[in-house]
């Protein structure tokens, strides 16, 4: 008789296995050890690949992408880059999965050479990216890129808890949509920073968000000057020299950053409630969320890499239609903004319909027709 499967049981492996592969002899030896197993109830996606190469070039509009299917029970599927993710939209034929991208989903996080692992999401708020689906990589042809020149204007937020950001408003504006790769900068002496650049279109302002390795209280004086060539194919960043003379404090409790949210809309027009999924490195470590940061802290169920919370329409109560940035409690008690992520669109109520030209030209010619009467 055999055993069931225990839930999360242990096992190891010890043997050696000799295959024949293309005419070659070959021996396959296996040393797990303390390897783990996992009972599901029902069947697993399965989607696989090989590598898939995409050049694009400025006129590009949109890139398209298959992948096999043995088994895929309709989860949302993404696109994952080191710095974020996005939505890809995707068709059964037959046994495969044809997918298609848009170029201005690209821009928002691309470098010149990029390379992007298939990630999926399950209404249960589970996510994982698919293992034998290949490297997709991205790259861009010889697009002219513009130089940006920036200074440092405001910190916004001097008191920050480890692996968050705190987060620098610049005076550049009229740039895209865009989250670079991740840099090295040195904005404390002798201490490397890990930072990004974000504009949210939104909200028209550059803001450069970096993470202070270890707790204290530090001085952030003058920083040198750089260039940055490599962290976006479109943009290069420039900064001279300035002196920021701003105090900062990082405290020992961890609140991690967000990666992504979605969806990027919430529309309350047909319901009072809707889920927003949180991309984190860990979702029991950002706690207390909000969108709108007058309100109650959302109903958040906690996975390993995503919160998955529930926002009710009367989160927005008293506010209007609008983009809504993730807030989160700081050690202070405080409702901080979290930049790294783009916001949400937030759909509260149809917007009041503007009168047509051809109302207002109606309304003209009574009040003339009228005028005309009292002369007459």
């Amino acid at each position: 008789m055999k055993a069931a499967i225990k839930e999360d049981d242990i096992f190891a492996i010890s043997e050696t296995k000799d295959i024949k592969y293309n005419s070659k002899n070959v021996k396959m030896i296996f040393d797990l050890n303390n390897y783990y197993i996992y009972k599901f109830e029902g069947s697993i996606s399965f989607l696989y690949s090989k590598s898939q190469n995409f050049d694009i070039a400025e006129d590009t509009k949109t890139i398209n992408m298959n992948f096999k299917i043995e088994v895929y029970n309709k989860e949302k599927l993404f696109l994952n880059h080191d710095i974020g993710l996005f939505p890809i939209e995707c068709g059964k034929e037959s046994n495969e999965l044809k997918c298609e991208v848009n170029k201005k989903d690209l821009d928002i996080f691309s470098n010149k050479k990029n390379i992007f692992l298939l990630f999926y999401l399950d209404t249960s708020g589970n996510s994982d990216y698919f293992r034998f689906v290949g490297d997709i990589n991205i790259n861009y042809q010889d697009i002219n890129k513009e130089d940006v020149y920036f200074k440092i204007v405001d910190l916004i937020n001097p008191n920050a808890e480890v692996d968050s950001f705190i987060n620098f408003e610049t005076n550049a504006t009229n740039l895209d949509k865009i989250k670079t790769k991740v840099f090295d900068l040195k904005i404390l002496e002798g201490i490397n920073s890990k930072c990004i650049f974000i504009n949210h279109d939104k909200l028209n302002k550059l803001y450069l968000s970096c993470i202070i390795v270890g707790a204290g209280t530090y001085h952030i004086g003058t920083v040198q000057g750089f260039q940055l060539n490599d962290i976006h194919y479109k943009y290069n960043f420039i900064f001279g020299t300035q002196d920021i003379n701003k105090d900062i404090t990082i405290t020992t409790s961890i609140s991690y950053y967000v990666i992504y949210s979605y969806p990027k809309t919430l529309d309350f027009i047909s319901t009072d409630s809707l889920t927003l999924y949180i991309f984190t490195p860990y979702a029991n470590h950002l706690n207390n969320i909000r969108l709108n940061e007058n309100g109650e802290d959302l109903d958040c169920i906690d996975g390993e890499l995503i919160k998955k919370c529930t926002v009710k329409k009367d989160h927005f109560k008293d506010r209007e239609n609008g983009y809504y940035l993730i807030h989160h409690k700081n050690n202070e008690g405080k409702y901080v903004t979290n930049y790294e992520d783009f916001g949400i669109n937030v759909i509260i109520q149809n917007p009041t319909p503007t009168p047509s030209k051809s109302r207002k030209l109606n309304q003209f010619s009574f009040g003339l027709l009228a005028l005309l009467c009292l002369l007459i």
